[in-house]
């Protein structure tokens, strides 16, 4: 399957996310209950979907350094953007 090319993406009036110049309608984030907690957790999860694109792209830069690390944090760090890669691309 083809790569998909997306975003940018944007957060709009709280639960909602837009796609591109048009601002189509792409994801809405329902709470599971109507109290504050949820709504904040909602709308925290909103932005991370609006974000999704450019997190993408920054762990596919990181992935394709070549970089040859030592384990530790920036080990760990490749390792979970090799993950985040892996996820987003339904592998």
């Amino acid at each position: 399957m083809p790569k998909q090319e997306l975003g940018p993406l944007n957060r709009g009036y709280g639960n909602f996310v837009y796609e591109g110049p048009g601002q189509r309608l792409v994801a809405t984030c329902e709470p599971a209950t109507r109290t504050p907690a949820d709504w904040d957790k909602t709308f925290a999860y909103a932005r991370l979907f609006s974000a999704a694109p450019e997190l993408l792209k920054a762990c596919e830069t990181l992935a394709g350094l070549s970089l040859v690390v030592p384990s530790g944090p920036l080990q760990e760090a490749l390792d979970l953007a090799l993950l985040a890669i892996a996820k987003a691309e339904g592998r």
